[in-house]
């Protein structure tokens, strides 16, 4: 894999521009070995200006350019303040969205089909129907009483009865439908 090497300080930072993962694109980092996890080359030049990065705390490039590691053009800001301030991109939004259904979604659909996600959705329901409000309806179509979590917008006991009412109601609609279908 290709890779560029800059020193700062007498240490070597490398950086690999074809990489699949973007930190690894767009930063320069240095290694030290094994026992010690990866030190970024603007983190490094910022902590040599100003001293320790309190915890919770990053460095963010002014100029939106990673590669750009001049002092001037680096800024200390919370996690929260840095993360609003990249959501507005429109570019990390379309990325993210691009990851979402790439990765999130189809595991997701997995653990929804599986037995655990389906005993957890069942126990879910559960709890919200005991707490939710019920409220007596009269179905517009059998007449039949029935209970409903909403207070209004309903007007039938079940799907069956609503089509019913449509087809019984929409005479004009219904012959053209079946003209359609006897086509």
């Amino acid at each position: 894999m290709e890779r560029e090497t800059i020193e700062y300080n007498g240490k070597k930072y490398n950086r690999y521009p074809n990489s699949k993962r973007r930190h690894l694109r767009v930063y320069y980092w240095r290694h030290s070995g094994w026992k010690e996890s990866p030190k970024a080359l603007h983190r490094d030049i910022w902590q040599e200006a100003n001293g320790e990065i309190p915890k919770g705390y990053v460095i963010h490039h002014k100029d939106g350019n990673s590669l750009n590691n001049n002092i001037e053009n680096l800024q200390i800001m919370s996690k929260g303040e840095h993360q609003s301030k990249h959501s507005s991109n429109e570019e990390r939004k379309k990325d993210a969205r691009k990851n979402l259904r790439k990765y999130a979604q189809p595991k997701a659909k997995e653990w929804h089909k599986s037995e655990e996600g389906s005993e957890w959705h069942k126990q879910h329901y559960k709890k919200s129907l005991c707490n939710a409000t019920k409220y007596k309806h009269t179905c517009e179509e059998c007449d039949k009483e029935y209970e409903s979590t909403r207070k209004t917008k309903t007007k039938f006991c079940s799907n069956k009865c609503q089509q019913r009412n449509w087809w019984r109601n929409n005479e004009e609609k219904r012959l053209q439908y079946n003209s359609r279908r006897r086509k």
